[in-house]
């Protein structure tokens, strides 16, 4: 056999093995990376109440980012799972980082969330609202001023109003301890408050 025949053969077979090598990667099942929501689940079913440090995981569903994350945390807002909600009201605010053009929803979803039948998540959405600049959230933290619940999801637990009292206080240039102060403050000054950003607290015209 001469050389050119040889050499042409050896190309046959090269073509003849790429042929059956692309072939055989076509028939194997494409595996689909996993989505946004199962990413989600799959880091709140880590959740231990038992164990806090187990709730740190969520910042990495904050990672993810962008509508779809959007879309299953207004779902999970409205979950039964206190667990459920608890992520979604962490993690709400946490997109307008990513994208502000979300804003309205994620303070509409977060609006739902003030009236969790929950202490513990009830003011923590107060919480996040304010951090935002919207004062929508200060009469849930004003109320949860009467609550002796112990909080979820912190190292180490405090009462649920020995932490509403401090966002009041890092939010707003006003010392008050107690829940008739805050009250009379809010009923007094609800209408002339406004958001300084720069500071980042409450402040009265």
């Amino acid at each position: 056999m001469s050389q050119k025949k040889i050499i042409s053969f050896i190309i046959f077979i090269l073509i003849g093995l790429s042929v059956i090598f692309v072939w055989k990667n076509s028939q194997k099942p494409q595996i689909e990376e996993e989505s946004v929501r199962d990413q989600i689940f799959s880091i709140i079913s880590d959740f231990n109440f038992n164990d806090p440090k187990s709730f740190y995981s969520i910042s990495d569903i904050g990672d993810l980012g962008g509508e779809e994350t959007l879309v299953v945390l207004q779902e999970l807002i409205k979950s039964k799972s206190v667990s459920d909600r608890w992520a979604a009201i962490v993690l709400l605010p946490k997109i307008l980082k990513n994208n502000d053009s979300f804003k309205e929803e994620v303070f509409s979803s977060l609006r739902y969330g003030l009236n969790d039948e929950n202490d513990t998540l009830k003011m923590l959405t107060g919480a996040q609202l304010i951090s935002l600049g919207e004062k929508d959230g200060l009469p849930a933290l004003i109320s949860s001023l009467n609550s002796n619940k112990t909080t979820h999801f912190g190292e180490p637990p405090e009462l649920v109003k020995d932490r509403s009292l401090i966002y009041l206080h890092h939010y707003t240039n006003y010392n008050g301890e107690v829940f008739d102060e805050w009250q009379k403050w809010w009923d007094n000054n609800k209408e002339l408050l406004f958001w300084n950003e720069s500071l980042e607290i409450f402040e009265i015209k």
